[in-house]
């Protein structure tokens, strides 16, 4: 059980975590010497950074608060932290991430957790870890595409969807429609009228979640930032797609469950968000994701 991992940290002091990837993927059977050796000369630099550069977690709190970045797994490409992850990853790097899920299980309403108990039994028992490589893949290609964009507009991600406080809940709602877990649905399902949620609104977040939102295609910025991927880029931004698709698959009937925006009366749209709210349809979701 432990000579997978054990020889994986072997191979992470020889050349990092991409080097230990690939050493894996050639005992398994997942690639070829050729493809190995290729994506191994082509991190090496950066993987062998992260195993220097490696620091205690007060400091990398610290530069996490001010940069706003987290610089695990590699400090040559940061991914940016969106503000309703920051406490979870801070309570990563002061603990574990184990604790870290237990106390926004238990702190926030608006959480759901990716990993179930058999994951972490996995991983903190028989040291099994398992990571999702599209949904890794989705947070990389979200995280070129805006430091993409900065680069060639001096313009950062816009404080939006993304970035705001209901994203979580939208987030979270939505992964828990594709795992079927019915009681979690629910209660994100009201966390979201509770944030005066409209179906065009839903609508407008998902559209807004698509791992290029963040590039405009009407001016040619997506076809240029996939034009300018790597190889590697190539295959992330597939496995990006897919993982949207995945989360895509299960689709519930917004026009249904959310109340309609009435265009040019507020007044009129807050009292129908205020039926909804005091009447909530959790039941025709629990219904529709039971069939």
């Amino acid at each position: 059980m432990y000579l997978a991992t054990g020889f994986a940290d072997i191979l992470r002091w020889f050349g990092g975590n991409r080097f230990a990837q690939t050493g894996m993927d050639l005992m398994e059977g997942r690639t070829d010497w050729s493809t190995a050796v290729g994506e191994f000369a082509q991190g090496y630099a950066n993987d062998l950074a992260n195993q220097v550069a490696s620091v205690g977690p007060a400091q990398k709190t610290i530069y996490t608060v001010v940069s706003g970045k987290n610089p695990f797994p590699d400090v040559a490409n940061q991914r940016n932290i969106p503000r309703y992850a920051m406490a979870q990853t801070i309570l990563g790097q002061m603990t574990d991430q184990f604790t870290a899920d237990m106390i926004m299980r238990a702190t926030n309403p608006d959480y759901y957790s990716p990993r179930s108990s058999w994951d972490w039994a996995s991983q903190l028992v028989l040291q099994v870890r398992r990571r999702d490589p599209e949904q890794w893949a989705y947070y990389y290609i979200r995280d070129k595409a805006t430091q993409w964009k900065q680069a060639k507009t001096g313009i950062s991600r816009e404080q939006g969807g993304y970035d705001s406080p209901d994203a979580e809940a939208l987030r979270n709602f939505r992964r828990s429609i594709y795992a079927g877990d019915v009681d979690a649905a629910k209660r994100l399902y009201l966390r979201l009228l509770a944030y005066g949620y409209t179906a065009q609104r839903f609508e407008q977040g998902i559209k807004s979640s698509e791992p290029l939102a963040e590039l405009s295609a009407k001016d040619g910025s997506q076809k240029a930032f996939i034009d300018g991927l790597s190889p590697y880029g190539r295959r992330m931004l597939d496995k990006a797609l897919a993982y949207e698709n995945r989360l895509s698959s299960l689709k519930v009937d917004a026009r249904r469950l959310f109340p309609m925006e009435i265009k040019g009366i507020p007044t009129a749209t807050g009292k129908v968000i205020r039926m909804y709210q005091d009447s909530p349809r959790d039941d025709l979701l629990g219904q529709g994701m039971r069939k």
